[in-house]
This record gives structure tokens, C-alpha cells and sequence, in this order.
């Protein structure tokens, strides 16, 4: 905590440096710096409409903030926003997660990731793997805290992440950019795009490899990517679409050490697991139309396919995982008024269809058929001028069968309830019922007690966005989420573990609070604090993997017009391993981040550190002999040409 607190010194006497280059002789920003508020989001409901309309706590990450942040992945960007905690096992950008609300060791399967609205969270119990996209191709990236079963249907528990690429420039010509980097760890990273317009066609092409030889032994990671999109606006009415995006990998599994070793500097880089390795291929391509109809609405359709393949090994045994899922979606909108009132009504349907197998390659294989389709409402009623009530429901159909678990049919319903009151212009207060589901991933229903059923959610929230100054802004939320039948995993049972719906109800509650403050035009100051406490009923216990207090800080600060500086600050408090919270937390930790970036003309130089001072800490283990340790203090540096 007491590193924390020197960071938190560093934001406070930062203003006074700041002062003496404030451009505007020394005197606060006349101008708003761009409130949050009034941000476009999508992903709350399939639509734009601005996040004060909006029922639930939102985060909406533009391209500005991503050049200004200092991040150097999507997971390390995530990870600093308020009541987001990262899991990582490696300490590097493959096999890392983001967890929303305590949803812990399950937060896999619990939160929802999407790529340009399609979903990347796989149908067995992976991770989403935010490492398939660079986040120098990333225009934005919404959050959308809480239940989204209404308008994603299944995973949507914890809340939603749509990562949106950038596709091409809104004028006509082109630009792009050439970047190499180098870092600790022999890490080496190069990437290059062009994006542009040319009338009514407008596209990009990116592509980036990286290499690292990586903090622990057996931790080397290479990977690189290739995206591709193209638009056509055939005329003012349509326009067509089409994105796609190809991923390799190459990866050591260094595996788990004990909790005395990752206290231990030198023990904690070692492997038990030297010969582990894994590899994945993964493609997706998405087609897109959207037709807009005047007075009569709009459509908005998607048609996507991706394909995975992920051969591994453990020890001398080596197994693969083979999926391909097709998706469909579509959104129509409208808007009218109905005695008096204005109506905002969106009318959608989805569906992806999923063939997975897995298992030892030398030995018979899981085969396994997922298929899942709904259909919902929503409609935004603005009932007197300042206050809007929104309403939504799905229903949704899944199935499961395979050769090694019977046939599962489910039917699942989510329901959304929503009041938004603007106090002011820059005001708003909202409270917000919603449910949701969750049903059994192929990896869950492979092994598992019993017959396991889909779990259900229920959320209560409440909260305030306010701009309290003209460069000052911050919100407030406090959530309640009752889940029952909780699919959770058992690994003291059998060489695999196995999973079963949890008997009691999974309470989760907290409270999430953001300050966003412009001092001067050349400074930037955030601060947030969430608590979450998440427990099992009757027994009381924590869920494991939840850390019940996070505290993030940042500034950006333009020591000169060409230079840079953008520091970091994360407190995590302790976190439970296992349910019975019988054996010894995961400690606490507090890590700071730097980054200077030095722009001339067309030119940027970069350099930065991670976990300044040094911290031992670790994100997640399993049991007293499977810590997954983070890495210690380390470089990076960079050099980019734009055109």
C-alpha cells in the first residue's frame, strides 16, 4: 500500500509541473475534455445511443484514450478500469482473462467477450483469447457491466466486452503505420497497416508479429496476426461490409509453482513442466448489411464463421481441440411515438451452431454438437422528458449432444427492466433489474456429477454519471446479483475433477466509483475504486479468485508538446483459493506502471517500465502448489512511423 500511496503523491504535485506548461498561461481548460457521457455506446443494446441512456454501469474506451493510456495489450488495458480484475497464468498475453463483478475462477464462462460483435468466447471452458487481437488495430473497446442475457443470450452473466476494430478512414485517402519494439525477456514485436477511403469504399489491412523468450522457464510466446476489412457504402441507404482476421501461436506451459516459490525471485521463474508446449490457429471472417429504411427503421445483419485448432501437450501425452461455429444475427430498429410517448424499439435474432472435438490425439476423441438460437425485444420509452424507462425480454433455445454426454436440450428466458432520470445535462441517475442465464459448456457436460442444468442470474443495480465540474466527471454504482445453480468445478474429484450446479444461491454485491479529472489541457488524472464481496449462501465462504477491494490511479501528462508521460497505479487486495477458503490467500499486491512517448511530425518514440518497483505477485492459483506468478520489474521500448 505504500507504493500506492507514492503514486497517489505523484498525481497530486503533477498539477504544479503541469502549471508552468499549461499553454493557456497557467489558467484551468476552458473546454470540456470530452465527457464520458457523452459517448456513443453499442453493445448495451445493439444500437448507438448515448451512455447516459443507459441502465448500468458503462466504460467506453476510444482510440484517443488507448494512445494516451500507456497499455500495451487489451488485457493490460482492461485491467484498469474500475471493477475489472485481470487472471492471468503465464504473465503473458496468451491464456489472460478479465473478470467482471466476482465472477472469479468462473469468469471464463461468465463474461461475455465479442470481436466486432461476434462472439471469441469459445463453447468449452477456455478463456476468450484477447491475445488474437493487436491492440494497435483496436478503435475502441465498450464495457458493459452486469447482466446481458436480453441482447447476447448465453455467458452474459457477469458482463460484456466488444472489442471494435478499426475498419477504415472517414475521408477520403490514406494513412497507415510501420512500428517495431523491443523489450525485456529478448522480446521483439513488428506491425504494420494501411487503412483509408476512396469515395464509397473504404477498408484496412493490418498484420504484427511478436516474440518473447518470456519471464519463466518454458514461457517463450510467439504469435502474429493479420486483419483485413472492407466497406462499401452502395448508397445512402446500404452498406456492406466484410472483416477478417487470421492467428498463430507457438507457447511453452511453464505450469504452477508452489506458494513458497513464488515468493522466491529465483524459484519463481523455474518449470516443472519444461517439455509442455501448445499452438493455435484461429480464423474468423464476418459479412455485414445494414440498410436503413427512413421513417421505417433500420436493419443490421451479420453472418460470421470461425474456425479453431489448439494441438497441446502434457507431459509425453498430446491431445487437440478442434472447433468451428458459425453465428447469424439480426437487429431491426425503430423509432415512433405511441400516446404521446417516444419509442425506441429494436426486434433481434441470433444464432451460432457450434462442432467441437477434443481429447488425446493417439486415443478416441470427444465429439461434441452445440447449437444455440433466440429471439428478443426491447424498447426504450421515454415517458415524460427526463425519463426513460427501458423494457426487453429473449427467449432462448440451446442443445447439446455428443458421443459422450446425452442429449441436452434447454430453454432459457432473460428479462430486463430499466429507469434512466436525467437530474441536468450532465446528470443522470438509473436503476436497473435484469436476469440472465448461463448454460453448461462441452467441457462441463464431459465431466460431471449428476445432470448438470443451466444457472440463472439476477441483478440489481443502481447508480449516478455526473459532471461535477466543467473538467471533472465521475460516477457511481452499487450492484446485487443472486445466481442459482452455479456450475462450478470439483477438482479433488477424479484425475479430471468434475462439475456440478451448485447447491446454495452465489451472492455477489459491491460498489464501483470513477473520478475522470482535466486539470490543465496537458493533464489527465483517473482514479477508481471498486469493492466486491461474492459468497457462497449457507456456507458464507468467498468464491475463490475475487479480491474484495481494487483501486486503480493514472495521469497523462504533457510534460512538452511532443513528450509524454503516462503513469500508472493498481492496489489489489487478497484473494481466496479455493471454496472452503481453507488454505492461505493470494496477498495482496500494488503495481505501477510508466510509459514516455516522444512524437515529432510523423515519428514516435516510446519507452516504458512495468511493475516499477519490483512487486513479487501472482493473479490466480489453484491449491498451495499451483501459483501462476506475474513477471517482475521490465523494458519495453518502441519506435513508430505514421503516414
Amino acid at each position: 500500500m505504500r507504493i500506492f500511496l507514492c503514486a497517489l503523491l505523484l498525481l497530486t504535485i503533477s498539477p504544479l509541473a503541469a502549471l508552468a506548461k499549461d499553454d493557456s498561461g497557467g489558467q484551468a481548460n476552458s473546454t470540456s475534455p470530452g465527457y464520458v457521457m457523452d459517448e456513443v455506446v453499442v453493445s448495451a443494446s445493439r444500437a448507438q445511443e448515448p451512455i447516459r441512456q443507459v441502465p448500468r454501469n458503462v466504460t467506453v474506451i476510444t482510440r484517443e484514450e488507448i494512445e494516451r493510456s500507456g497499455g500495451n495489450s487489451i488485457t493490460d488495458l482492461l485491467a484498469r478500469q474500475v471493477g475489472v480484475s485481470q487472471q492471468n497464468y503465464f504473465g503473458t498475453d496468451r491464456n489472460s482473462l478479465v473478470d467482471l463483478r466476482g465472477q472469479g475462477n468462473l469468469a471464463a464462462q461468465n463474461v461475455l467477450v465479442m470481436v466486432d460483435g461476434q462472439r471469441i468466447t469459445p463453447v468449452d471452458m477456455a478463456a476468450a483469447p484477447l491475445n488474437t487481437v493487436p491492440l494497435s488495430e483496436v478503435e475502441r473497446i465498450e464495457i458493459v457491466r452486469g447482466p446481458g442475457g436480453v441482447i447476447y443470450g448465453d455467458r452474459a452473466v457477469g458482463g460484456v466486452i466488444n472489442i471494435i476494430t478499426r475498419k477504415g478512414d472517414a475521408v477520403n485517402g490514406f494513412s497507415g503505420s510501420v512500428g517495431a519494439g523491443y523489450g525485456s525477456f529478448d522480446s521483439t514485436k513488428y506491425n504494420a497497416a494501411v487503412r483509408g477511403r476512396d469515395g464509397s469504399v473504404f477498408g484496412s489491412v493490418a498484420a504484427s508479429t511478436s516474440d518473447t523468450t518470456g519471464y519463466r522457464a518454458n514461457g517463450a510466446l510467439w504469435q502474429q496476426d493479420a486483419l483485413g476489412s472492407v466497406g462499401w457504402e452502395a448508397n445512402k441507404a446500404l452498406t456492406l461490409s466484410l472483416s477478417s482476421a487470421y492467428h498463430e501461436d507457438r507457447y511453452g506451459q511453464p505450469g504452477g509453482v508452489s506458494r513458497a516459490a513464488a515468493l522466491s525471485r529465483d524459484a519463481r521463474r523455474m518449470t516443472s513442466s519444461p517439455n509442455d508446449w501448445g499452438q493455435t490457429t484461429d480464423g474468423r471472417i464476418q459479412a455485414g448489411a445494414k440498410l436503413d429504411l427512413d421513417a421505417l427503421g433500420s436493419l443490421d445483419y451479420h453472418l460470421g464463421y470461425r474456425t479453431r485448432e489448439n494441438p497441446y501437450a502434457y507431459g509425453t501425452t498430446k491431445y487437440k481441440i478442434n472447433d468451428e461455429t458459425a453465428n447469424s444475427d439480426l437487429t431491426y430498429t425503430a423509432g415512433f411515438d405511441l400516446f404521446g410517448m417516444k419509442n425506441t424499439l429494436r426486434l433481434g435474432g441470433d444464432g451460432w451452431t457450434s462442432h467441437y472435438t477434443s481429447g488425446s490425439i493417439a486415443a478416441n476423441r470427444n465429439t461434441s454438437d452445440v447449437w444455440s438460437a433466440g429471439g428478443f425485444a426491447h424498447d426504450a420509452i421515454t415517458l415524460v422528458q427526463d425519463l426513460t424507462l427501458q423494457l426487453g425480454y429473449r427467449y432462448n433455445r440451446y442443445n447439446a449432444h455428443g458421443q459422450d454426454i446425452p442429449d441436452n436440450t434447454w430453454n432459457n428466458n432473460a428479462y430486463e427492466l430499466g429507469l434512466v432520470y436525467d437530474l441536468t445535462k450532465r446528470a443522470s441517475l438509473y436503476a436497473s433489474y435484469a436476469s440472465t442465464f448461463r448454460t453448461p459448456t462441452v467441457d462441463e457436460l464431459n465431466f460431471q456429477t449428476g445432470t448438470l442444468k443451466p444457472q440463472t442470474s439476477r441483478s440489481l443495480e443502481t447508480g449516478v454519471r455526473a459532471g461535477l465540474l466543467d473538467n471533472l466527471e465521475g460516477n457511481l454504482s452499487v450492484f446485487r446479483s443472486v445466481t442459482s445453480d452455479e456450475i462450478w468445478y470439483d477438482g479433488s474429484k477424479g484425475a479430471w475433477g468434475l462439475n456440478s450446479n451448485y447447491e446454495n444461491d452465489v451472492i455477489r454485491k459491491g460498489v464501483e466509483a470513477e473520478l475522470r479529472y482535466r486539470p490543465f489541457k496537458v493533464l489527465g488524472l483517473k482514479a477508481n475504486y471498486a469493492y466486491v464481496e461474492a459468497k457462497f449462501d449457507q456456507t458464507g465462504t468467498t468464491v475463490p479468485l475475487v479480491p474484495k477491494h481494487t483501486a486503480k490511479l493514472g495521469a497523462d501528462w504533457d510534460i512538452l508538446p511532443s513528450l509524454l508521460l503516462n503513469v500508472s497505479g493498481t492496489y489489489v487486495s487478497s484473494k481466496q483459493v479455493n471454496a472452503a477458503n481453507t488454505l492461505p490467500p493470494i496477498w495482496s499486491y500494488t503495481v505501477v506502471d510508466t510509459k514516455l512517448t516522444w512524437s515529432i511530425d510523423t515519428f514516435k518514440v516510446y519507452a516504458g517500465v512495468n511493475n516499477l518497483f519490483d512487486t513479487c505477485y501472482t493473479t490466480m492459483a489453484f491449491g498451495n502448489t499451483s501459483y501462476y506468478v506475474m513477471p517482475t520489474r521490465n523494458f519495453y521500448s518502441g519506435v513508430e512511423w505514421s503516414f
